[in-house]
């Protein structure tokens, strides 16, 4: 199975970086693997064999409530039990008859294939990430936890954006233990999105700091949320910040002006690059104005004939 290469969380959760680092970081991975596992199509015969192998050779890993779920219908006489040797083969897998049966009563038992697949996803976040040490048990109640407060928050001010990083990045940023270097890159790569680069503001990237996507959010922070916004609106602190990122090597491009509306960033282009972005992107916006110019004289032209 190929290895997932990035994490991906909500903006909101930038806001525990500034609290309490090594726990909000935790946090971070344990939401982005438990999501991306369970948005997994799970084929049912491979979510019967994982049920199976995790009941007879790692319970106390698996997702308890699956293995609860099983143990019942072993108990009830709908499936029936097997001595260690019969269900598994020579290479230690579950011999196909075995998962045959298995995923057959599945198509007849809604809750017990439900918690199988989900079983399943969740024993997958080894192989994707590569990660070992937590059940999957208390991955997916951590997930459950966080995933309410982050429901709350959406329903009152929209989806959050849900910026990525590469994984490398995450364990050697998490090991220097910066939260304003780490939350900083992050509020980058929440405006850049699919994009090349960003075309932003002091304002905007030290909100999006504090895990606040937009002014409204902003203005509903607690004071001690709001400080790290309140510190990076600063020239001083914004301009240290920016070249720290850069210095780093995180931040591949800047390009900017005084008289600028906006600061150009990039994570991924060089400064020749981005500068060639932009100017496209100008050019394009030019050329858009004088089509719509065009059509506006026309359709007066138009009018004025009839």
């Amino acid at each position: 199975m190929t290895q997932l290469k990035y994490f991906q969380f909500p903006l909101i959760m930038l806001r525990e970086v500034h609290k309490n680092y090594d726990r909000a970081m935790q946090d971070i991975v344990n939401y982005a693997i438990v999501d991306f596992a369970l948005k997994q199509n799970i084929n049912q015969e491979d979510a019967a064999r994982e049920l199976i192998y995790s009941y007879y050779r790692d319970k106390s890993g698996a997702y308890e409530p699956a293995m609860a779920a099983l143990a019942d219908r072993f108990e009830k006489g709908h499936l029936e039990t097997y001595e260690d040797y019969i269900v598994f083969g020579s290479d230690g897998e579950v011999n196909h008859d075995t998962v045959g049966q298995v995923s057959e009563y599945l198509e007849s038992d809604n809750e017990l294939r439900s918690l199988a697949i989900q079983n399943k996803q969740l024993q997958n976040i080894d192989s994707f990430f590569k990660i070992k040490g937590s059940t999957s048990n208390y991955r997916y109640h951590s997930y459950q936890k966080l995933k309410k407060t982050i429901e709350v928050h959406q329903a009152k001010h929209g989806r959050d954006p849900h910026p990525t990083i590469l994984t490398d990045l995450f364990w050697d940023l998490y090991q220097g233990k910066d939260p304003v270097l780490f939350a900083g890159y992050m509020a980058i790569r929440s405006i850049e999105g699919h994009n090349t680069y960003a075309a932003t503001n002091r304002p905007t990237i030290a909100g999006r700091m504090a895990g606040a996507k937009s002014l409204a959010v902003i203005e509903k922070l607690k004071p001690d949320e709001r400080a790290i916004y309140e510190k990076y609106t600063h020239r001083y602190h914004f301009n240290k910040l920016i070249e720290h990122l850069y210095r780093r090597g995180i931040l591949k491009s800047v390009l900017r002006q005084k008289n600028w509306r906006h600061i150009y960033l990039s994570t991924r282009l060089s400064a020749d690059e981005l500068g060639e972005a932009v100017a496209r992107q100008a050019n394009k916006r030019k050329l858009n104005d004088a089509i719509s110019e065009a059509k506006q004289a026309f359709d007066k032209q138009i009018t004025t004939s009839l």
